[in-house]
C-alpha cells in the first residue's frame, strides 16, 4: 500500500514537472502561455488521488519538492538571468522576471491549492510566503547593492532635470514593499480596466506591510537624499545670490514633493523632511545673513518680493528658522538705529530724528505685516531691536513728546481723517518701545498744557484721540490727568461765559474795554508754576471782579496767577501804530514802561518780581527787536543791576503786528537760559522720580496686601511685571521703596530669612 502511495506521489510529480517545464518555456520565450485548464486540472487531480497518511510523510516530501522547485526557479530563470546586465537593462530584466515569477507561482499554487492550509499548518506560511521568503534570500539579498545603486543613479540624474525610466523606478521599488507582506497575503489574478490580466494580493489585514520595505530600502534612500542635497546646496551657496538659491531651491523642493509621491509615498514624510532639512534647515543661517543679497541687504534695498520669497522657503522649515529670520532682523534694526543715534545732524534736530525712526519703522512693520506674515516672532524681535537704541537716550523720549507737539499744532493740518490716525498710531507705535513710559507723559503734559492755553491745538479732537490711544496701552491711571486737563479747558469757558455775562451786567464798558480771557486750572491736573506777581494796574478790575464772582459760586477755593502761561496783545504807537504780540512777562515789562522811559535793570526786577533767567529772556527779546535800548552793545549779554534800559522812541518796522515771543535759538544761545533749562529738567526728573516712588510704593503694598509674605526676588518679579508697562523699575530702586515701607511699618521682615517680607496689616 505504501508503495503504492509512492507510485501515485512519483507519478503525480513527474506530471507536474512536464507541465512546469513547458511553463517555463512559454515564460523564457515571451510567448503567451499556452497550456490548456485541462492539463492543470490534470495535475490536481493527481496529486488529490495520492492517499496521504497520518504521519504527512508525502506531505513533507510534496513541500520539500515545490522548495526545491522554487528555488531552481529563482536560480536558473532569474538571477542567471539578471546578473550579466547593467543600468536600465538590469531594472528592465528584474521587472520582467518578477512577472514571470508571479505567473509561475499563481499556477503552480492553483495545482496545489488543496496543499496551503496543510503547508501553513506546518510551516507557519503560505506557499506564497515561502515564495517570498525564497526570492527575498535568493534574489533580493543577493543583489540589493546593485538595485541600490542603479536606482540612486536614476535619481540624481533626474533631480538634475536629466530622462531617465522613471516609471520603472516606480516598479522596482514597489517590488521591496510586495517582498514585506505578512504571510496571509494571497497571490490573486484579475482584470484591469481594459481587461488585460493582473496580479495583485488580498490581505487579511487590508493593509501594506512595511517592514521589509523600511528595513532594506528607506535608510538607504534618506542617506542617498541627505547627500545629495548637502553637496548640491553647497554649490549653490557658493555659485548663487540668495535669491537665485531661494528660486533653486524651491524648484527643487516641488520636484522632490512630486517625485516622492510618486515613487517612495510610503517614505514622503520622512523623505521630504531629509530634503527640507538639507536645502533649508541646514544653510538657513548662512542665506538669512549672507552680507550681499540676505534679508539685511534686501530690505536696505526695498527688494520686497524677494523677502517674500525668502520668507515662503524659510516658512517650509519654521520651526528651524524663524528664529534665524528674528535674530537677523533684529541686527539689522539695531544697527540701523545706532547709525541714526550716531547722527550728529539727526541728534540736533528733534523732528528730523522722530521723522526718521517712525520711516524706519513703519518700513520694518509694513515688510512684517506683508512680507513675513505677522509672524509673532518677529514682531517681538522688532520691538526688542528699538527698545535697543530708543532706549540708549533719555532725550530720544523727549524728541518724541516734542514730534507729537508739533504734530498736534501744525503737522496734521490739512490731514484726512485716516491720515491724522495713521500719524497717531505711527506716535503710540514708538511710543511703546521705551521703557521710561512715565517720561514721555511728564513731557507731553507740559506740551498739552501750553497747546491748551495758548489756544493752539489743531483739534481738541485729535487731542482726545491720542490720550485714548496712551489710555489703552499705558492704562485709565496714568492718563487721568490728561483727561482732566482737557476737561478744565471745556469747564472754563463755560464759566468764563457766566462771569463774562455777570461782569457786563456790573460795568460793561470795563468788561469790555480789553479783550481778554481768564483760565482757570485745577491745581491737581497741571504742572504750572504759580506767581507771586502784583496784577498791573490796568488789568486789576478784571481779575478782582472775576476771581470774586468765581469764588461766589465755588467757595472754599484758592487761586493763585500763573502768568508764565499765556499771551497778550498790546498796542503801541511810534512812528505808527503797532500790535505786538508778547508774552505775559513781555506785558508786564511793557505796561511798567508807560510810567517811564528808562529803568534799571534792578528798578524792573525789583519791582515785577518776575524770575530771574525769564527777566533776562524777555528783556533780551525786546532789545533785539529794538524796541527797547541797552548800555551793552552786547545782545545776549546778562544785563547787570546798573544797566539802563529805555524805550526805542525811533522804532520802526514795516510789519506792523510783530510777534515777539523768545525763540527756541535765543534760549538756546542765552547763557542763563542753559541754566534754566537745567533747572527744568531737574525738576522732571525730581517730579518722574517722586512719581515713581509713590507708584513702587503702591505697587508693592498692593502684592503684600495678596500674598501676605514674599520672597525678595519674587517680590522683584511681581512688581516689574505689574508696573513695567509705565516704566523699568530696577531691583535698587524696588529695595529703598522697600526700606522705606519698612520704615513706615507697612512691612516687616521675617524672622527666619531676612529675604522674606510680611504684609504688615
Amino acid at each position: 500500500m505504501e508503495n503504492q502511495q509512492m507510485s501515485d506521489l512519483q507519478q503525480a510529480i513527474s506530471k507536474i514537472e512536464a507541465t512546469q517545464q513547458k511553463l517555463i518555456d512559454f515564460l523564457s520565450s515571451g510567448q503567451d502561455i499556452q497550456i490548456s485548464n485541462k492539463e492543470y486540472m490534470h495535475c490536481y487531480d493527481l496529486l488529490c488521488k495520492v492517499n496521504f497518511n497520518r504521519q504527512n510523510r508525502e506531505e513533507m516530501q510534496l513541500f520539500d519538492w515545490f522548495s526545491q522547485q522554487m528555488e531552481q526557479y529563482l536560480d536558473n530563470q532569474f538571477q542567471r538571468k539578471i546578473q550579466v546586465l547593467t543600468g536600465e537593462e538590469y531594472l528592465e530584466k528584474v521587472k520582467e522576471e518578477w512577472q514571470n515569477l508571479q505567473l509561475y507561482l499563481f499556477w503552480l499554487k492553483f495545482i496545489f491549492t488543496k496543499f496551503d492550509q496543510s503547508y501553513k499548518a506546518l510551516h507557519g506560511q503560505s506557499l506564497s510566503g515561502k515564495t517570498f521568503t525564497l526570492l527575498r534570500e535568493r534574489i533580493f539579498i543577493r543583489n540589493k547593492e546593485i538595485i541600490y545603486q542603479i536606482i540612486f543613479d536614476f535619481l540624481n540624474k533626474h533631480r538634475d532635470d536629466l530622462q531617465v525610466p522613471f516609471q520603472l523606478i516606480v516598479k522596482i521599488l514597489q517590488y521591496f514593499v510586495e517582498l514585506g507582506y505578512a504571510e496571509n497575503v494571497q497571490l490573486v489574478k484579475y482584470k484591469d480596466l481594459q481587461g488585460f490580466s493582473k496580479f495583485g494580493y488580498v490581505s487579511q489585514q487590508c493593509k501594506e506591510d512595511l517592514s521589509y520595505y523600511r528595513e532594506h530600502f528607506e535608510q538607504r534612500l534618506i542617506d542617498n537624499a541627505k547627500e545629495y542635497w548637502n553637496k548640491k546646496s553647497a554649490q549653490w551657496l557658493e555659485d548663487f545670490s540668495v535669491p537665485e538659491f531661494v528660486k533653486n531651491a524651491k524648484y527643487a523642493l516641488e520636484r522632490e514633493k512630486e517625485r516622492s509621491q510618486q515613487c517612495f509615498k510610503w517614505s514622503y514624510k520622512l523623505y521630504m523632511d531629509t530634503c527640507e532639512k538639507e536645502i533649508i534647515s541646514n544653510n538657513a543661517k548662512e542665506l538669512i545673513g549672507n552680507k550681499s543679497s540676505g534679508l539685511a541687504n534686501m530690505i536696505k534695498q526695498d527688494k520686497y518680493q524677494e523677502i517674500q520669497e525668502l520668507y515662503n522657503l524659510m516658512n517650509y522649515r519654521r520651526e528651524d528658522t524663524i528664529s534665524i529670520l528674528s535674530s537677523e532682523l533684529n541686527s539689522y534694526i539695531k544697527t540701523v538705529g545706532n547709525d541714526i543715534n550716531n547722527n550728529e545732524q539727526l541728534n540736533k534736530d528733534s523732528k528730523e530724528y522722530i521723522r526718521e525712526v517712525i520711516s524706519f519703522y513703519k518700513k520694518i512693520d509694513g515688510i512684517i505685516k506683508e512680507q513675513l506674515n505677522k509672524e509673532q516672532d518677529i514682531q517681538m524681535a522688532r520691538d526688542r531691536g528699538f527698545r535697543e537704541f530708543l532706549n540708549k537716550n533719555d532725550k530720544y523720549i523727549f524728541f518724541l513728546a516734542k514730534h507729537c507737539d508739533q504734530e498736534l499744532r501744525v503737522g496734521m493740518k490739512g490731514n484726512s481723517e485716516t491720515e491724522i490716525d495713521e500719524k497717531l498710531q505711527d506716535i503710540i507705535d514708538i511710543f511703546l518701545c521705551f521703557d521710561s513710559r512715565d517720561s514721555f507723559i511728564t513731557h507731553y503734559q507740559k506740551f498739552l498744557a501750553l497747546r491748551l492755553l495758548q489756544g493752539n491745538t489743531l483739534s481738541d479732537e485729535n487731542e482726545k484721540k491720542l490720550i485714548t490711544l496712551i489710555k489703552k496701552e499705558m492704562g485709565k491711571s496714568t492718563t487721568n490727568k490728561l483727561t482732566e486737563m482737557c476737561t478744565d479747558m471745556v469747564v472754563n469757558q463755560e464759566t468764563m461765559n457766566d462771569i463774562k455775562k455777570k461782569m457786563k451786567e456790573i460795568d460793561s464798558r470795563k468788561c469790555d474795554e480789553i479783550d481778554w480771557k481768564i483760565t482757570i486750572l485745577t491745581s491737581g491736573h497741571w504742572t504750572i508754576q504759580k506767581d507771586i506777581l502784583d496784577v498791573p494796574n490796568e488789568l486789576i478790575w478784571i481779575a478782582d471782579t472775576y476771581i470774586k464772582l468765581y469764588k461766589e459760586k465755588h467757595k472754599g477755593r484758592k487761586i493763585d496767577w500763573a502768568f508764565s502761561q499765556g499771551n497778550a496783545e498790546i498796542s503801541t504807537k511810534f512812528d505808527k501804530k503797532y500790535t505786538l504780540d508778547v508774552t505775559n512777562y513781555q506785558l508786564l515789562i511793557l505796561l511798567m514802561f508807560n510810567k517811564a522811559d528808562s529803568y534799571t535793570f534792578k528798578n524792573i526786577s525789583d519791582v515785577l518780581k518776575i524770575p530771574l533767567p525769564e527777566l533776562h529772556l524777555n528783556l533780551i527779546t525786546l532789545c533785539k527787536h529794538k524796541l527797547f535800548n541797552r548800555d551793552s552793545k552786547n545782545d545776549l549779554s546778562e544785563f547787570k543791576d546798573d544797566e539802563v534800559i529805555s524805550v526805542n522812541t525811533k522804532f520802526s518796522s514795516k510789519i506792523v503786528k510783530i510777534k515777539m515771543h523768545p525763540n527756541p535759538e535765543l534760549k538756546k544761545a542765552l547763557k542763563n537760559q542753559e541754566k534754566t533749562v537745567n533747572v527744568n529738567e531737574n525738576e522732571i526728573e525730581g517730579e518722574l522720580k517722586k512719581l515713581r516712588e509713590h507708584q513702587l510704593d503702591a505697587c508693592i503694598v498692593r502684592i503684600m496686601k495678596s500674598r501676605k509674605t514674599l520672597a525678595l526676588n519674587d517680590l522683584n518679579a511681581e512688581v516689574v511685571k505689574l508696573i513695567g508697562h509705565i516704566f523699568k523699575p530696577q531691583p535698587q530702586q524696588i529695595k529703598q521703596r522697600i526700606e522705606s515701607l519698612i520704615e513706615r511699618d507697612y512691612l516687616i521682615r521675617h524672622i527666619d530669612d531676612r529675604t522674606k517680607f510680611i504684609y504688615k496689616p
